[in-house]
């Protein structure tokens, strides 16, 4: 099981008071989970902040209260929490007495949005948010999900749905290809739980589905093949099932004959951040970037070279975007990927080649389907009853210790 928590910044409405929507999502196994809540839970304390909720914007704000206290750095927290307490009670209560109902309304937000941080000055909560930053950056097993929509180039009539349904869709789909991905195990599946900060208009889209009847119940469909994969999770008012299916199957297909696999452009994503980042100041981005990409000279370089050959003679236009991939790792990784490139590159085409002939010759990577039944089931006698092995003691003879003991006489089956 892995979680996901979702935040937005922004405002999703167009032309709002904001160019640009983001909502982002963290994902962590949930065997982690106790720790990363453990580890951030540690800081939180020694800054008093055990039971506040971390908002960065509002934590990296400046408190003009703060700045009206003599000595404010000096004071213990109970004494600079009285203190802004009390200068901000008489401004309300100023705004107030002027009968500027908007302006107060707006000041007692902002007010109650840091309350829980006015006992720390500016540069405390700045030292706050580098460390559970840096805590955070050490989370190796973790992952993000982002979308940015820049709303002056977004058109709601071209794409159909809304800012923040967009972007809903966008993060939630390469969820589910994550989920998919970490799925390793023959026969188990990973699943994830969505755990989205009070969003309203989600709540919102999901109710009215509800109440118009189009929400499917979970019984309708299985949970991996939902959120872009083969149907929708609720009953489209134009589109059936069968044409949901063929338009996501046509959308996939035309995004790997434009784009390339997407392993490929894994391999340009990592190597775009590893250049940009491996001469950074900070050493743990250093480290995180080179261990993103330390398998970039190695198993990437075979991967793209492989795709290169692949494409040389069938696609000339995705031939060149592998050739000019392949010339950057080379160039950026030297010998080392050369030697990776065109050695495990040909090894690479020669097992695509093997696999297009399995496929060609019916070969599938689902195993065949098969159905049994046991004693209870009386209503399809065509199935053939489900074989099973029970074990039972026998009661032996006495043996010497260094007699052999057959199978046969150890178990019996049913």
């Amino acid at each position: 099981m892995y979680l996901c928590y979702m935040d937005e910044s922004g405002t999703s409405s167009i032309p709002g008071n904001t160019s640009h929507f983001i909502l982002a999502g963290i994902s962590i196994p949930i065997w982690h989970w106790n720790d990363c809540d453990q580890g951030l839970g540690r800081i939180k304390q020694r800054y008093d902040l055990a039971d506040a909720e971390i908002h960065t914007a509002w934590l990296l704000r400046r408190y003009l209260e703060q700045n009206k206290v003599p000595d404010f750095a000096t004071l213990n927290s109970s004494r600079r929490r009285s203190e802004v307490e009390r200068l901000r009670n008489s401004e309300l209560l100023r705004l107030q007495a002027q009968q500027n109902q908007k302006l107060y309304r707006q000041t007692k937000k902002n007010y109650k949005h840091t309350a829980d941080y006015i006992h720390l000055t500016f540069d405390e909560r700045k030292q706050f948010v580098l460390e559970v930053a840096d805590c955070v950056s050490k989370w190796g097993f973790a992952r993000l999900f982002a979308e940015c929509i820049d709303k002056i180039h977004f058109d709601p009539i071209r794409t159909g749905r809304s800012v923040d349904e967009q972007a809903f869709e966008q993060i939630v789909s390469r969820y589910q290809q994550y989920l998919q991905a970490s799925s390793t195990e023959p026969g188990k599946k990973a699943f994830g739980l969505l755990i989205h900060d009070n969003n309203h208009t989600v709540a919102r889209k999901h109710t009215e589905l509800t109440a118009k009847g189009l929400m499917k119940d979970e019984s309708e469909y299985e949970l991996s093949d939902i959120h872009g994969q083969d149907i929708l999770n609720y009953r489209h008012p134009h589109l059936s099932d069968e044409q949901t299916g063929q338009l996501m199957l046509r959308a996939f297909n035309r995004d790997f004959e434009r784009n390339g696999p997407s392993t490929a452009r894994i391999t340009r994503t990592t190597l775009t951040g590893y250049q940009r980042y491996k001469n950074h100041p900070d050493p743990n981005i250093r480290r995180r970037y080179a261990w993103d990409a330390r398998e970039l000279p190695t198993t990437f370089s075979a991967l793209v070279c492989g795709a290169k050959l692949f494409y040389r003679d069938s696609n000339p236009r995705m031939y060149e975007k592998m050739k000019a991939l392949l010339k950057d790792l080379y160039s950026e990784f030297g010998l080392k990927a050369r030697l990776f490139g065109e050695i495990g590159g040909r090894w690479v085409l020669r097992n695509i080649r093997r696999e297009e002939k399995r496929l060609a010759a019916g070969w599938t990577y689902e195993p065949p389907t098969f159905y049994e039944r046991n004693e209870a089931v009386t209503d399809n006698p065509q199935a053939q009853p489900c074989r099973y092995v029970s074990t039972t003691a026998k009661s032996q003879p006495a043996a010497s210790a260094t007699a052999p003991v057959s199978q046969q006489d150890a178990v019996s089956v049913g």
